[in-house]
C-alpha cells in the first residue's frame, strides 16, 4: 500500500506559540493537506500474437517495466517465430498485495 502525505507548515506570525499550548502549536503548524492511498496499481503485461487469427493473447504479468521487457527478450530468443508486446494496465489492489 504506497500513502503520499503532503504536509504544510503555517507561518509563526499567524499563530504565534504564546498564544497557544504546546499541542495547539503542533496542530495548526502541520496540516494535511492531502492523504492518498492507492486503489489500483500498475502492472506491464507480456502478451504474444501466435498466428491463428486469435488475435493477442495474454502470456505473463510482471510489476516493472524493466522485468517485463527482459521476459519479453526471453521469449523472443526462445520462441521467434512470434510477435510480442507489453502492455500496462491498472489493476486494482487487494488486501493481500
Amino acid at each position: 500500500m504506497v500513502t503520499v502525505t503532503i504536509k504544510r507548515t503555517l507561518s509563526c506570525e499567524r499563530f504565534h506559540p504564546a498564544y497557544f499550548t504546546g499541542w495547539e502549536v503542533a496542530k495548526r503548524r502541520e496540516i494535511d493537506f492531502m492523504s492518498y492511498i492507492r486503489k489500483t496499481k500498475d502492472e506491464y503485461q507480456l502478451l504474444c500474437n501466435y498466428g491463428y487469427d486469435d488475435g493477442w493473447e495474454y502470456v505473463l504479468a510482471e510489476d516493472t517495466m524493466k522485468e517485463a521487457r527482459e521476459r519479453k527478450s526471453e521469449y523472443m530468443k526462445n520462441m521467434p517465430g512470434f510477435s510480442y508486446k507489453i502492455v500496462k494496465k491498472r489493476v486494482p489492489i487487494t488486501g493481500n498485495d
